[in-house]
C-alpha cells in the first residue's frame, strides 16, 4: 500500500437539490430505511416541530446528505494527509537508526542522490512546450530555473519510490477508515462480478449523461484488470434534463426481462443513437430480442417504479450527478481516470489483506 492520498475529494455542488423523483417524507411518521439509504436514514427522531408537524431525523439527513458527504470526505483527506506525512516521518526516523546514520545523511544517500539528474534535452523540451508562458524569456534566461525544478521533481519522483520500499519494509498498515455510506441492495439488481468479491462498486448512472459515457470504458477496464476482486452494480439515476434517460433505463430494464440486462447496457453506451423510440426499439432487435414483449413492456412502463426508486435511493446518499460510484461505500464522483479507481481498490484490498493485481500494484 502506498502512502499517496488516496480518495478524491469529492466535486459536489454546495446547494440542496430536491430530487425530481423523492418522495415526501410524511410528518410525524416512521418509515423504514429506503434500501441505499445510509443506517441513520430511518431514524424517525423529531430534529424539529412546527405547529403540528414534526421534522424528523430522516427528513433532516436526506436533506443534508450532499453537505455532509463533502465535508465527512473533506475532513478524512485532511487527517488522511496529515497521517501520510507523520507516517513517512517515521519510516525516515527508523531506516536512520537501522543504518546508524541521521536522518539528513539518509535522505541524502537514499534519495538525493539516488535521484536521476535532468539532461540538457529535458530542460530544451520543457522550455519548447512552455514558451508560450515564459513571458518573452529566452532559454538562457530561464534554463537555470528550469533545471532546478526538473530536478526537484526527480527528487520527488525518487521520495515516492523509496517511501514505498520502506513502507513495505516496516509493514505500515492505514488504519483510519474513510467515511462510507451503507449501501442496502435489493434482491436481483444488476451485478456482474462474484458475490463475495473483497470489493463492491455501486454505480448510479444516466444513459443520456456524456460523463457516463465517457466513464464506461474505465469501469470495463476496472472489471478486467480486478476480475474476481470487484463485483459491479449498476442503478438508475437518470436526471430530469435528460429528456431520453427515462427511457432508455426503461428499455434496459425490459431487455433484463428477456436475460439481457448487460448486452443492452452495453449496447446503450457504445451504440451511437439519439435514443428516441425508433432508436431503442432498433437497440432491442439488433440484440435479438422479442419484438412484441418489449414493446409491450415499453407502453406500459413497467419498471418506472423500480427506476424511480433507484434515483430516490441515491439522492439518499447524497446523489446530485453522474455518474456517482460508490467503492465499498467510498464515494467517488464524475468520470474519473482509472488510477482514481486503482487508489482506492486497492486500498480496500489492502485493508481485507488481498492481493493487488499486478496490472494495478504500485499504483497511487
Amino acid at each position: 500500500m502506498t502512502f499517496s492520498k488516496t480518495t478524491a475529494i469529492l466535486v459536489l455542488t454546495a446547494a440542496i437539490t430536491v430530487p425530481a423523483f423523492a418522495k415526501k417524507d410524511k410528518p410525524a411518521t416512521a418509515t423504514p430505511a429506503a434500501p441505499g439509504a445510509s443506517s441513520a436514514s430511518g431514524d424517525s427522531t423529531a430534529a424539529a416541530t412546527v405547529g403540528g408537524t414534526v421534522i424528523t431525523l430522516q427528513a433532516l439527513d436526506k436533506a443534508s446528505a450532499t453537505q455532509l458527504t463533502k465535508i465527512r470526505q473533506q475532513e478524512y483527506d485532511v487527517r488522511a494527509e496529515i497521517l501520510t506525512q507523520m507516517i513517512q516521518g517515521e519510516l525516515i526516523t527508523l531506516e536512520a537508526k537501522a543504518q546508524k546514520v541521521t536522518e539528513v545523511q539518509l535522505v541524502d544517500t537514499e534519495i538525493k542522490a539516488k535521484a536521476a539528474k535532468a539532461t540538457p534535452d529535458d530542460v530544451q523540451k520543457y522550455y519548447d512546450q512552455m514558451k508560450s508562458r515564459m513571458g518573452g524569456k529566452s532559454f538562457d534566461d530561464v534554463k537555470g530555473d528550469i533545471e532546478k525544478m526538473l530536478n526537484e521533481q526527480k527528487i520527488n519522483e525518487r521520495k515516492g519510490v523509496y517511501l514505498n520500499e520502506l513502507t513495505a519494509k516496516y509493514e505500515v498498515k492505514m488504519l483510519l477508515d474513510p467515511p462510507r455510506s451503507t449501501i442496502t441492495l435489493r434482491p436481483g439488481v444488476p451485478a456482474m462480478g462474484p458475490a463475495d468479491a473483497p470489493v463492491t462498486i455501486v454505480e448510479w448512472s444516466d444513459y443520456q449523461c456524456p460523463f457516463c459515457k465517457r466513464a464506461h470504458p474505465t469501469v470495463e477496464q476496472v472489471l478486467n484488470e480486478y476480475k474476481d476482486k470487484v463485483r459491479f452494480i449498476y442503478l438508475d439515476y437518470p436526471l430530469p434534463f435528460h429528456q431520453q434517460a427515462m427511457p432508455a433505463s426503461e428499455a434496459v430494464h425490459c431487455a433484463e426481462d428477456q436475460g439481457k440486462f448487460w448486452e443492452y447496457h452495453t449496447n446503450l453506451f457504445v451504440t451511437p443513437g439519439d435514443l428516441s423510440k425508433t432508436d431503442l426499439t432498433k437497440r432491442a432487435a439488433d440484440l435479438g430480442l422479442d419484438n412484441a414483449a418489449f414493446e409491450a413492456c415499453m407502453t406500459a412502463n413497467k419498471h418506472e417504479s423500480l427506476i424511480k426508486s433507484n434515483y430516490d435511493d441515491g439522492a439518499a446518499l447524497g446523489v446530485t450527478g453522474t455518474p456517482a460510484f460508490f467503492i465499498n461505500g467510498r464515494m467517488l464522483v464524475g468520470a474519473q481516470p482509472i488510477d482514481q479507481f486503482r487508489a482506492i481498490i486497492n486500498d480496500e484490498l489492502s485493508r481485507k489483506g488481498v492481493s493487488t493485481p499486478k496490472a494495478s500494484a504500485g499504483t497511487n
